[in-house]
């Protein structure tokens, strides 16, 4: 944010402008932070989601033609939780998916479904016209599960789910200064 390179999070994806910009919920910038961060509320209340703990998606950036949600991971994997308690309060529009919600549930990608249909849903809410469901983290730990979640997905020009590596946001963000190089490098 500090750079301005915010964008990469979302390359190839082709946009203008800073975006508002929250963080586990809370909005850190932009003309529609506070918006987007009352919208992820109710949002989460319409999916019964519990007051105490509401979604806070990693990363959530607001322009005016596309909305992403980023779930980050550092070093490890995807959470993966056949028949989670918590899948069938996010499966309930079945035109988001390319399969049978049973097959979603017994997958068990709880946090991406979640972000999936609570990002549909903020897009909507916010009268955004494309939704990009980021999963960033290291290739060798998220590929095999972003691959698999993707094809159980009903996917279109206007909801897109990709999973980008670290190096490749860095890349995106290319120049950036030494300090901030070095840093993400290590």
């Amino acid at each position: 944010q500090q750079q301005g390179k915010l964008s990469a999070l979302v390359a190839p994806q082709v946009v203008t402008d800073e975006p508002s910009l929250l963080v586990w919920g809370v909005p850190l910038g932009g003309p529609r932070a506070e918006e987007a961060a009352e919208a992820l509320v109710a949002v989460c209340d319409r999916l019964g989601e519990k007051a105490r703990s509401y979604s806070e998606p990693d990363v959530v950036l607001v322009w005016p033609n596309l909305l992403a949600l980023v779930e980050a991971k550092f070093r490890g994997a995807n959470d993966r939780q056949p028949g989670h308690r918590e899948l069938p309060r996010y499966l309930g529009r079945r035109e988001l998916f390319a399969v049978d919600v049973e097959r979603v549930a017994q997958a068990g990608y709880h946090e991406l479904t979640r972000d999936w249909r609570i990002g549909i849903e903020l897009a909507e809410t916010l009268r955004i016209p494309r939704f990009l469901l980021v999963n960033l983290g290291p290739p060798e730990k998220i590929e095999p599960d972003a691959q698999a979640f993707q094809k159980l997905l009903a996917s279109s020009p206007a909801c897109v789910f990709t999973y980008p590596s670290w190096s490749d946001v860095l890349e995106a963000a290319a120049p950036l200064p030494p300090w901030l190089d070095r840093y993400a490098s290590d």
